[in-house]
């Protein structure tokens, strides 16, 4: 599986319009990041990927060509809900031989990769005496496991502690590494934001903006701000940035703090560099990934 297109897809329930014309592509390597508000369609569209709804118009695409949903392309396809529900009966090393079964696969992987989701000395015991993390770690467990062509996962940072969410990073950053595909819905966006190539904003059964987080912040021109070191210099230094326009300036016991549109960042390096080498040192803050959210909401 090289590429999966989703062109024209609309799903109602009962008259309601879960989904509109939608159109998105994930293509190799890329970590798809879906949000938008409660009822944006999101998981309507996940389901349909999975074939647990059926659209009313539209198709999916396989490496450019048409597919169904059959169990051929749902053996390509492994998912993680929000919420992960295993027999409590069986234990976390059971678990992973039944799905190592479904899937095929070498029972030899068990054990690493319960050492890889840090369940190694809990393998025996029972699911019903796991944390909400630990199913979530032994849910991690069974994608590593399936090492499928592409990845689904619904909040996957939901009960995660610090080292599950490292896991989840590390298997984003090795899907990215090997070309595979993955899609994934989070309202999570400072935890997941640097593990996306492209981010999908949806709002009503629409797509509102698709493209990377860069691009996005481009297009809604948000302020940049630039947090200089306090400085002897500063205030000669801020002259100078008085010069720019469209930049807003605040001074405070010798340390500058700008404020600029995106496009004039560059001038306002290039008056730093001028400054010589007494200018103070800096550091950037791009917008935060959840204005730009708020702000394509807000506008288009």
């Amino acid at each position: 599986m090289k590429s999966i297109e989703v062109k024209d897809i609309s799903v109602s329930f009962s008259g309601f319009k879960a989904l509109q014309k939608v159109d998105l592509k994930i293509e190799p390597g890329d970590a798809l990041m879906l949000t938008g508000p409660n009822g944006a369609g999101k998981s309507t569209l996940l389901h349909t990927l999975l074939g647990l709804v059926l659209p009313d118009s539209g198709k999916i695409l396989l490496d450019g060509m048409e597919t169904k949903i059959d169990n051929s392309f749902k053996q390509k396809v492994a998912y993680l809900p929000e919420a992960v529900n295993f027999s409590d009966s069986l234990s976390a090393y059971n678990v992973l031989k039944f799905f190592a079964q479904v899937r095929g696969t070498d029972r030899i992987k068990i054990d690493e990769t319960l050492r890889q989701v840090g369940l190694e000395k809990a393998k025996h015991r029972k699911v019903h005496t796991f944390s909400c993390g630990m199913r979530q770690r032994l849910g991690l467990g069974v994608l590593l496991m399936a090492d499928s062509p592409l990845l689904i996962l619904d909040e996957p940072t939901t009960g995660l502690d610090s080292e599950g969410i490292s896991l989840l990073f590390d298997i984003l950053q090795e899907r990215r590494a090997k070309k595979q595909l993955t899609l994934f819905a989070t309202h999570d966006f400072g935890l997941l934001e640097r593990r996306a190539s492209k981010m999908c904003i949806m709002q009503n059964g629409v797509v509102k903006a698709l493209d990377t987080p860069d691009n996005l912040r481009s297009s809604v021109n948000l302020p940049t701000h630039i947090r200089f070191q306090s400085s002897p210099k500063a205030p000669q230094f801020a002259v100078l940035m008085e010069q720019l326009k469209a930049t807003k300036i605040v001074l405070e016991d010798e340390q500058l703090s700008v404020e600029t549109p995106r496009h004039n960042l560059a001038a306002v390096m290039s008056v730093w560099r001028e400054f010589g080498v007494e200018a103070p040192a800096f550091r950037i803050l791009e917008p935060e990934l959840i204005d730009v959210y708020e702000a394509l909401l807000e506008h288009q």
